[in-house]
């Protein structure tokens, strides 16, 4: 008899025996499926003759040895197997609650699907009276029929075009109960990412005239050093042209180092990559952006990046980039002279204190190692001027 996975012998005593029918109660674990009936009795009479040609093995075995005749033969016990009986087309039974074997979308639970892409929905269910499948959620092709014909239906394509979830229920129905199966239709697009370039700044950059960062301010060692990696999404109108919790990582390989260290994080992870014309440099989170201790920085440095779409409508992607133009110089840079000018400021009168604090919050804007940076006490001239330098 069916089990919910398999199927198993069970003994029961025959409630009602005729030439036309054999009535018994099913146990609680059964299922809807196709059963056959044997005599118990006559299963142990041929298990005895089982023994009995085994018994019989065993003493032509002995007689051969004792002839000298080397034979392996096996002397295992062996018992009848039960195995779940065929389907004749009349040993059917109809038990308990309906049973779905499957229900999918596209051939699967959850299946990521094109805008454009026809839906089509499958199924094979047994032991049901009915069946009813409906869209349980606000977007997707309507759907709601009752016992609808054959085992697939087609809804045509969605046509969406933002990240949505289309979800679809069926519901199976008899005498003895109901179940359900859900399955989701995942909209979207595969997620193509453009990598426009870098920016390795330690303070100040320079852009050219065409809105693209050329790196060619001098790179000092021994400084601390942020990277930013700009990208954008490249997936058309669908989304508003944005790919949402895009992740990047980075590893680099340190002068005359010979291995690149590990990839760690961007600091602002994750962003949304947006369309094209959409970047604005001003912006901290329109590009990833990663941290070099100044400890690191010295000598010539490669540079490689890893950029992952963990979930874009059930897709993903990770793209890589790692060329020779990611070869950046960082030279040792030479002290740097400051002249010191104090002017009162709306009747403020600053100190020599005021100025060492003011150049502590610049110092990392200013082309200097962080660990060189020193201001040297010096005198004051004073210089009375006219001018209100407050225009």
């Amino acid at each position: 008899m069916s089990t919910e996975h398999d199927c198993k012998k069970v003994t029961f005593p025959v409630e009602y025996w005729s030439d036309t029918e054999i009535r018994v109660t099913a146990p609680d674990w059964a299922r809807a499926g196709c059963v056959a009936f044997f005599d118990e009795n006559a299963l142990k009479m041929h298990q005895r003759y089982l023994d009995t040609l085994r018994g019989q093995r065993k003493k032509l075995q002995s007689v051969m040895a004792g002839c000298g005749v080397k034979r392996r033969t096996s002397t295992r016990s062996r018992k009848l197997k039960m195995r779940c009986p065929p389907c004749t087309g009349n040993n059917y039974v109809r038990v308990g609650i309906p049973v779905i074997q499957f229900f999918r979308v596209n051939g699967d639970i959850e299946t990521p699907v094109e805008p454009s892409e026809n839906i089509v929905l499958t199924w094979d269910i047994v032991n049901a009276d009915s069946i009813r499948i409906l869209r349980t959620s606000s977007t997707g092709p309507a759907l709601n029929v009752t016992n609808p014909a054959g085992n697939s239906l087609s809804l045509g394509a969605s046509n969406a075009n933002q990240l949505v979830n289309h979800n679809y229920r069926l519901i199976a129905n008899n005498i003895c109960g109901s179940v359900s199966a859900d399955v989701v239709v995942r909209i979207g697009v595969e997620p193509q990412i453009d990598i426009l370039g870098i920016e390795i700044t330690q303070g100040i950059q320079h852009w050219n005239r065409s809105g693209k960062v050329d790196n060619s301010i001098e790179l000092g060692a021994d400084k601390n050093t942020v990277i930013r990696l700009y990208t954008e999404a490249n997936i058309g109108t669908f989304n508003n042209g944005e790919i949402p919790d895009v992740t990047a990582e980075m590893s680099y390989m340190p002068n005359g180092q010979g291995y690149w260290e590990p990839f760690s994080a961007a600091q602002n992870n994750p962003i949304t990559l947006l369309p094209t014309g959409g970047l604005d440099q001003a912006q901290t989170d329109h590009s990833f952006n990663f941290l070099i201790s100044r400890w690191n920085v010295s000598g010539t440095m490669r540079f490689r990046f890893r950029i992952t779409v963990a979930d874009f409508g059930g897709r993903t992607a990770t793209v890589w980039r790692e060329e020779p133009t990611d070869v950046k110089s960082f030279s040792r840079l030479k002290t740097l002279d400051v002249v010191r000018v104090l002017y009162n400021w709306k009747s403020k009168t600053p100190t020599a204190s005021d100025f060492h604090d003011e150049m502590r919050s610049i110092r990392p804007l200013m082309p200097v190692a962080d660990i060189d940076f020193w201001v040297p006490k010096a005198g004051d001239q004073i210089i009375n001027t006219p001018h209100d330098l407050s225009d």
